[in-house]
């Protein structure tokens, strides 16, 4: 089975293939999947990480075959640039693949993101304790079947 690399910000799980259908999960930036089915426009995908099933919308799904090597996990917000100048802004949880810290960049499978800012060891370790990034999520929205 080939495998992909998600390069949306993140793209509903869900447990049929129609917008209408519950959302399971999400498959979030730099996740990995592999395609085993498919219905119309949508794809019935299972996540490397947490070998969720479920369907994603192939309208909206931006993937690369899964070519990178190591991938690092963010552990903070990344405001980051496409190759066409568009800025998107990854959250703690995503992966990138092959950081370049002196050039302040990473890819995806064949895409190459510019970080909108310094790009170092800060965006892939953290120092704080668990109570300090259990904080962080005071106040944060209930989303069913979020990952975000």
């Amino acid at each position: 089975m080939e495998r992909f690399i998600c390069e949306n910000i993140f793209v509903p799980l869900r447990s049929g293939p129609s917008h209408k259908s519950e959302m399971l999960s999400q498959v979030l930036f730099g996740e990995k999947y592999t395609v085993i089915d498919k219905a119309g426009s949508w794809l019935k995908i299972e996540t490397l990480f947490d070998n969720y099933k479920g369907w994603i919308d192939s309208d909206h799904v931006l993937h690369s075959p899964d070519e990178n090597g190591e991938s690092k996990v963010l552990t903070r917000s990344l405001a980051c640039f496409r190759s066409d100048k568009t800025r998107i802004v990854l959250e703690p949880g995503c992966e990138i693949y092959d950081p370049d810290f002196k050039k302040g960049s990473f890819s995806i499978g064949r895409s190459i993101y510019k970080a909108a800012e310094e790009l170092d060891q800060r965006f892939i370790t953290t120092t704080d304790s668990l109570s300090d990034t259990a904080l962080k999520f005071i106040n944060s929205p209930y989303i069913w079947g979020g990952r975000v």
